[in-house]
């Protein structure tokens, strides 16, 4: 419903929201760009310009493409650089490098506004005009570089003023608390600013480096300072283009892109280092209920690095991913917390790569307007529970009603009398646990493939793309187990395995368990061949020490088929001359290191099998060398 709104005022009269198509094709970083006209934006693989960070783009009423400036150079629809268009006092390393605004009530004439490096203190903040009547409608740079003002900082944004016509231009000074507006109607450009001197003194070249932003409404103004740990929330008046009411956002590390949400409730900043994204609740009351309201809703860290931000025509809010052929989107932006739906990998590029920067286009251009007679009109439309609806003069609403809503021209005639119905779908919530195993997966009901435990808010959507059912889903891994057993058994007899199986003969058997909640236990039961004690014990009654290799030991058994075997060797004469309390069959007829004499001896040997009982044998060995 909307959408037909939006059409119908186009018709009758030219207002800023309809000239949004102004800013329908993007381009920026190395070779790469998005075109709005389609929905998804499709990716854009013909730019000639190779940019580290600002850009900015201009197309006509229609979406198409007129030029582009990465602030040194213009390239026209085809491409290839402008008529007289090199040179301009942009940089390739300033974060707001360039900044492109028709000239009001004049659709030929275009002012490019330029802001240089931070090291490049000595340039001015500038302007060049270009005249799309020149070169067969292809365009030329006809005054260039005329000097604002200089020192400047890397900061350069624009919003449309209070009259709906004509903008404001922020700069900011370096190394001072003074913001610098520009006017610029249908007369050119008026150099002398409106100063205002508010907020943090920052002298720290680094942190002048970062993105500045205005509300789609014009009311609020957001300075990033990437060196210094903190970015400043400001009110903008766009009827006097004044500062003030600065509020601290502070961040762990520097921001460098910021942007706000469509429906001027929502913040986002975004610290480049570890890739951290974070949401402001600008509804939220209180200087400090805004501070303390901040959500993490992204932080891919390592080293994935975050960069611009920027709201599309398609109100989503797109994220650069430096030097990657992808961009990330917030695909809801008006949603508080992970609701707004952050997508890495949304768009991929078939060449070319994005960078630090996006292109500096306003949200809406103004147009020429006029005055048409005023427009009864009638309008079944439907949000979802956690959603606003701006009606078309601006006001929010979030209640279902019936609503009388005026739309007022520049000349301030009535233009369109809107009576709205709206209604408003309501959302369910549920809380859900859920068990898997650790080598199990799990998905979510909107789709979503999980691995990890943890707590997911998932979120199914009906037709009308509004949320159905929020769902918070604990998921908790339980392990797959796994252990080991030893046993041995004698060959033929019975064994009973963990699962109830039996077998009867030795060898490795797996036994997978299931438990209580479908996981599986993995039980390996080696099983040792055991050895009848008779079988392994030889009992050898003579022995040949005499160094020649064979029978120079006295060999009691084949194999270890008992847990020990203790030997006790006497004389003639009854006297112990050997004994080992676990013997190797390494007696080669010594007592005390010396030969003892040829001879029979007696020995005694105990067998402890591996069962514990004991074994006794008695029997004499003859020392022969």
């Amino acid at each position: 419903m909307k959408q037909f709104i939006i059409f119908l005022i186009s018709v009758f009269f030219f207002i800023p929201i309809f000239s949004q198509n102004r800013n329908n094709t993007w381009y920026f970083g190395h070779q790469v760009g998005l075109d709005f006209n389609s929905n998804p934006p499709v990716p854009l693989t013909n730019s000639a310009m190779t940019q580290d960070e600002g850009s900015a783009t201009m197309c006509d009423n229609n979406g198409q493409i007129l030029f582009y400036s990465n602030g040194v150079f213009v390239w026209n629809r085809n491409h290839t650089v402008m008529q007289n268009g090199t040179g301009l006092k942009g940089d390739l390393s300033s974060t707001q490098s360039a900044l492109i605004l028709p000239k009001p009530s004049d659709n030929n004439l275009y002012y490019i506004f330029t802001v240089p490096a931070l090291l490049s203190t000595g340039v001015p903040l500038s302007y060049s005009i270009i005249d799309m009547t020149l070169d067969g409608g292809f365009g030329a740079v006809t005054t260039k570089n005329v000097s604002l003002h200089t020192p400047i900082t890397e900061k350069l944004t624009a919003t449309l003023k209070s009259n709906g016509t004509d903008y404001w231009i922020v700069a900011k000074e370096y190394g001072t608390d003074a913001f610098l507006v520009y006017s610029l109607t249908a007369a050119g450009v008026d150099p002398n600013p409106v100063v205002t001197n508010v907020g943090p003194v920052i002298n720290d070249l680094n942190s002048e480096a970062g993105y500045a932003r205005i509300s789609p409404n014009g009311s609020k103004l957001c300075m990033a300072y990437y060196g210094n740990n903190t970015s400043q929330l400001f009110d903008f008046d766009n009827g006097t283009g004044i500062v003030s009411n600065p509020i601290p956002l502070v961040s762990t590390s520097g921001c460098y892109g910021v942007e706000f949400s469509p429906d001027n409730s929502k913040l986002y900043l975004m610290q480049p280092n570890e890739f951290v994204l974070t949401q402001y609740d600008l509804l939220a009351g209180s200087p400090t209920a805004i501070q303390n309201s901040a959500l993490e809703i992204a932080h891919l860290g390592g080293t994935n690095l975050g960069c611009a931000i920027k709201l599309g025509p398609d109100n989503k809010i797109y994220v650069n991913r430096y030097m990657q052929n992808f961009i990330a989107v917030i695909d809801q932006p008006n949603l508080a917390g992970t609701a707004c739906n952050f997508i890495d990998h949304a768009i991929q590029f078939s060449s070319g790569t994005s960078w630090l920067g996006l292109p500096n286009n306003l949200y809406n251009y103004s147009l020429t307007p006029s005055c048409p007679p005023s427009l009864n009109n009638s309008s079944s439309a439907t949000i979802c529970s956690n959603q606003t609806y701006q009606l078309p003069s601006g006001t929010i609403v979030n209640a279902a009603g019936i609503y009388n809503d005026t739309i007022r021209s520049v000349g301030s005639c009535d233009s369109i009398i809107t009576t709205l119905n709206l209604s408003v779908f309501p959302v369910g919530f549920l809380n859900t646990d859920v068990h898997i195993c650790s080598n199990q997966i799990y998905q979510l009901p909107s789709g979503t493939i999980v691995s990890i435990a943890g707590i997911y808010n998932d979120t199914i959507r009906s037709v009308s793309s509004c949320d159905s059912i929020i769902n918070a889903i604990h998921v908790l891994i339980n392990d797959v187990s796994s252990s080991n057993m030893i046993d041995s058994i004698y060959e033929g007899d019975p064994y009973m395995l963990p699962s109830g199986q039996t077998v009867n003969s030795p060898g490795v058997y797996q036994t997978v368990l299931v438990n209580s909640i479908g996981c599986d236990s993995v039980i390996t039961t080696t099983l040792i061949k055991k050895q009848q004690l008779l079988d392994c014990l030889i009992l050898t009654n003579a022995i040949t020490p005499n160094g020649d290799g064979i029978h120079d030991y006295w060999v009691l058994y084949r194999e270890n088929c008992f847990k020990k075997l203790e030997v006790n060797v006497y004389n003639r004469y009854g006297s112990l001359v050997y004994h080992s309390d676990d013997y190797k069959n390494d007696w080669s007829g010594k007592y005390k290191n010396k030969e003892l004499p040829d001879g029979t001896y007696y020995y005694i040997i105990k067998v402890i099998s591996y069962n514990g009982k004991e074994h006794f044998f008695k029997d004499n060995v003859t020392i022969i060398r």
